[in-house]
Parts: C-alpha cells; sequence; structure tokens
C-alpha cells in the first residue's frame, strides 16, 4: 500500500510537470525541441516526421518516445533561460507537492539519460543494472519493468535516488547490443568532430591557445551534452526500421503486402440452406468442414493438380454472416467480388477488419513458450533438456560464428582482440535463453566461460 501511495504521489506530481509545460514560454521550446528531435530521424531516413510518428504509433513505442523526450525538455538547461523547466517549476510551484514527491522532482532534476547492462533480475522485485563505463551496481526498484527484462539486456534510460531506493524515471529505451555499440560509434565520431574544429578554431585564434587535453576535456562535455538526443535517434531509426522492414518481409504468392483480415458479410436467409448449397458447388470452393467452412482455392476444386494449390483464403458460415479470411488487399476485394456473384443480393456490403501482423506473432510467440507440453517443476524433464542443450552448445564452441567473424568461439578465446565480441555473443546466447521457455530460463552458462577461459561476469 506504501509504495502504491508513494507511486501515486510521482505520478501527480508528472501530471503537474505536464500542465506547467504548457505555459507559453517552455510550450514553444518543447515544440521546437521535438520538431527538431523527430526531424533529425526523418532526415536519416529519407521519410516524413509522420510516416516516422506513425509507425511508431501503430506499434505502441510513440507514448515511450514521448515521455523520454519529455524528460528532456524537463530536465535541459536551454539557451537564454536562468534555469531548467523542471527547476524552475520547483521554484514556484514545488510548494504544492509531498515531501516525497519534491524529492523525486529534485532528483529528476538533477539526473541524465545513461546507457545500462542488466546483470541481475529478480523477478517482481527489483533489477541489478551497470551504467556503460562504470562497474559500480545499481539496484533499481521497479515491479513491473524487472517481470519484462531479461539478463544482459541494454536500455537507455535516467535512474534516480529518492530516498533509500534507486527508481527509473519517465520511460526506458529498450536497446540491442549491436544499438550500444552504434551509439558508442556515433559517440565516438561526434566528439572526434568536434575535437577537430577546436583544432582549427584553436590555429585560427592565437588567443584561444587551448591544450589538447582542454579540448578533449571540451569535446566530452560536448558529446555528454547531445547524448540523450543521439540516443534517441538511433532507437527511433532502429524501430522505424526493424518495424517497416518486417511488414515489407511478409508478401503473399501473388507479390501482394501481407495484412490479415476478415471480411463479415450480413446473410439474409432464413435457415441457409440455398446458401450452403451454393457454396457446396461453387467451383473454387472446397469443404473443409461440412457447411460450415470451405477454403478458397486458384483452381477447379475436382481438377486440383499434383503439385497442389494456392489457398487464397477461408469462408466460414455463421447463422447470419459470413466470414472471409485473407492475407491481402488484393485477395479481399477478389474475395468479395467473387461471393456477389456466387451468392447475389443474399449477403450485403461486409465489414473489413484489419488484425496486427506484429501483435499476432507476438500472441503466437508468447503460445509458444507455454509450458503446458512439459511441467516445469519436472526435475527429471528439465535435466534432460538442460543436457541436451550442454551437448548442443559443446558443438556449437568449435563452429564458425558469423557474429564473431567467421571464427569459432575457441579460436576467439585465444586471441584477446575477439575477447569484447565472444562476451558478448556468450551474453547473447544467455539473453535468448531467458526470453525463451521457462525450462530454458534457468540454464546456466557457466560452463561455457569456464571451457573458453574466461571469467563469468558476476554482480
Amino acid at each position: 500500500m506504501k509504495k502504491n501511495k508513494l507511486q501515486n504521489q510521482r505520478d501527480k506530481a508528472t501530471s503537474h510537470l505536464m500542465n506547467y509545460v504548457e505555459k507559453p514560454k517552455w510550450a514553444l521550446i518543447k515544440q521546437e525541441y521535438f520538431g527538431d528531435m523527430w526531424a533529425m530521424v526523418a532526415n536519416n531516413l529519407g521519410v516524413s516526421d509522420d510516416e516516422v510518428i506513425q509507425q511508431l504509433m501503430d506499434s505502441g513505442y510513440l507514448q515511450n518516445a514521448i515521455i523520454y523526450l519529455l524528460d528532456n525538455v524537463f530536465t535541459l538547461h536551454w539557451p537564454d533561460e536562468p534555469m531548467s523547466m523542471l527547476e524552475e517549476y520547483l521554484k514556484q510551484r514545488g510548494w504544492r507537492e509531498t515531501p516525497h514527491a519534491r524529492q523525486y522532482l529534485r532528483a529528476l532534476s538533477q539526473s541524465t539519460v545513461g546507457l545500462y547492462e542488466v546483470v541481475g533480475v529478480e523477478k517482481g522485485e527489483y533489477i541489478d543494472v551497470k551504467e556503460l563505463n562504470y562497474n559500480h551496481v545499481q539496484r533499481v526498484y521497479d515491479k513491473s519493468g524487472s517481470q519484462n527484462i531479461a539478463k544482459w539486456s541494454w536500455f537507455a534510460g535516467r535512474v534516480l535516488s529518492v530516498g533509500k531506493r534507486k527508481i527509473f524515471s519517465g520511460s526506458v529505451l529498450l536497446l540491442s547490443a549491436e544499438k550500444v555499440e552504434d551509439i558508442k560509434n556515433e559517440l565516438e565520431r561526434y566528439r572526434d568532430v568536434f575535437f577537430e574544429e577546436l583544432k582549427k578554431k584553436n590555429k585560427t585564434q592565437a588567443s584561444e591557445n587551448l591544450s589538447t587535453d582542454t579540448m578533449r576535456q571540451l569535446a566530452n562535455i560536448q558529446v555528454s551534452a547531445q547524448m540523450q538526443d543521439i540516443i534517441f535517434a538511433v532507437w527511433t531509426i532502429g524501430a522505424y526500421l526493424s518495424l517497416t522492414q518486417a511488414r515489407s518481409i511478409f508478401r503473399n504468392k501473388d507479390d501482394e503486402l501481407f495484412k490479415d483480415l476478415t471480411l463479415k458479410f450480413p446473410v439474409n436467409d432464413n435457415n441457409n440452406k440455398n446458401t450452403i448449397k451454393k457454396l457446396n458447388e461453387a467451383q473454387f470452393l472446397d469443404c473443409v468442414e461440412k457447411d460450415i467452412r470451405w477454403a478458397w482455392i486458384d483452381c477447379d476444386k475436382n481438377k486440383i493438380p499434383a503439385t497442389g494449390t494456392t489457398l487464397l483464403g477461408e469462408f466460414t458460415l455463421k447463422a447470419k454472416t459470413i466470414k472471409l479470411t485473407v492475407n491481402s488487399d488484393g485477395r479481399a476485394q477478389k474475395g468479395k467480388t467473387y461471393l456477389k456473384e456466387l451468392l447475389g443480393e443474399v449477403i450485403g456490403e461486409p465489414l473489413i477488419m484489419e488484425n496486427n501482423i506484429d501483435k499476432q506473432l507476438e500472441k503466437n510467440t508468447s503460445q509458444q513458450v507455454q509450458p503446458n507440453a512439459v511441467d516445469v517443476d519436472d526435475k527429471e524433464i528439465v535435466e534432460m533438456i538442460h543436457a541436451t542443450l550442454t551437448e548442443h552448445y559443446q558443438k556449437v564452441l568449435d563452429e564458425k560464428i558469423p557474429l564473431l567473424d567467421n571464427k569459432t568461439p575457441r579460436q576467439c578465446a585465444k586471441d584477446k582482440n575477439m575477447h569484447g565480441k565472444l562476451i558478448q555473443w556468450l551474453k547473447g546466447l544467455e539473453l535468448s535463453s531467458n526470453k525463451a521457455t521457462p525450462q530454458m530460463q534457468n540454464y546456466d552458462f557457466r560452463w561455457m566461460w569456464e571451457e573458453l577461459s574466461l571469467q563469468y561476469p558476476e554482480n
């Protein structure tokens, strides 16, 4: 109850910030910042910012992006402004907040965005994290987050010290290890560009006369100031490409973009006898379930070639409706025309519904990993699965891995220059296992590290 009460206080304080940011001065800053960030992403992708926003909205990622950007608007120091928006709010309106909420807002105002790797999880309780380039482990208490994140995951976000505990602020942006590398490379590139600009300026303006160390420090400060924007750009570009490329992969045999469509036609037939008769006699409909379901195929059902036929869709007859399921707009239109020609005035105009393919795939995946077939508590079966995994990974240690520059893990273990990639590969194996079936989640990968003479990272 106490935790919920404190969370409610933080939520109320955030709501007050959302209202405060609509004051004319801050609303203009927010609008310009949001515009700049969306434009930066859109220009990199070669599309409009509306297209980027729409893709994130359709896939449920937009709220995360907006909350992340709002935290930046609240906490960054803007030109010609003596203090950040959050500092100004605390000075003018802080008195209205509870002591806990004020403590939370002060911690937020002093926070910066960091890149964190998850090094331990206690589901339903906390997440142990390490910030990039730091060895110190921070324990962040987050009940819901700890149930949905796996060890060796990466994310960008703000970790706040509030009272005796650390918590997350706003949203976190989940990142793959590859995206973290992209961010590090982009930060390094930005640092080099700014350092070179300082060197040129130093040569042309003798009065500056900055030392190399000073210029490097200034470059680091500049990179730190841009870090939250670079992280956002890499995350958003990656999300957009992942969403659009995944969808473009799914095409049917007619080379039409995959869409999971359902058309529901109203039927005006008292007992459906005539409708059933016509569907059974139809040349291109093959009965799957008597008087209920028919497969719509691309050839005469009595002359199906030895090589088989293409399933165009499926018709299902209910008491007052006929449902057609197809996988593209083109087939939906053809199916509608075909049924109209077959049944005429018996059917009316259909209600058309599109099922989100990403949600469907997510649903199918979650169904596959449910422990229905195997009891996770059956020690004997779990031991058998783990023994099979060990046998498999023993062979993998001697196989060439594309992510390891087509070298085997054992070869990489002997090459210190490859240790970074090898460690990341091993973490990736464990991360994939943690996301798999419950029987695999407790598999201990430490033996692989020992086999390769590497020290397993402990908290």
